[in-house]
């Protein structure tokens, strides 16, 4: 459970730099710190460096920040040998919305 719902904090956070017209160029796990608040877990962002934001009132687009982290995703699964259910990877993409 804990899982899905970092996952959550994830497409959430992915989905809120975009509207805000924050755009990543190298959103990868490594670069998302969960900070859990009672049960729930909050996505924050470290290392801006690779980061842009659009003028005011323009959106970025959420497809290459997900696709940069789901990238990131399955290095880790190699790494550990830990996979992801479709429940978890459907869960990061319902919450990027896309």
């Amino acid at each position: 459970m804990e899982r899905l719902e970092a996952l959550q904090a994830s497409g959430d956070l992915i989905r809120t730099m975009a509207s805000a017209g924050l755009s990543h160029r190298d959103l990868h796990a490594g670069n998302i710190l969960l900070q859990w608040e009672g049960s729930a877990p909050r996505a924050l962002i470290l290392d801006l460096d690779l980061s842009r934001l659009a003028p005011e009132g323009i959106s970025s687009p959420r497809g290459p920040m997900a696709n940069r982290l789901r990238r990131s995703l399955r290095k880790w699964e190699g790494r550990t040998g830990v996979q992801l259910s479709e429940r978890e990877w459907a869960t990061l993409r319902d919450a990027v919305g896309g």
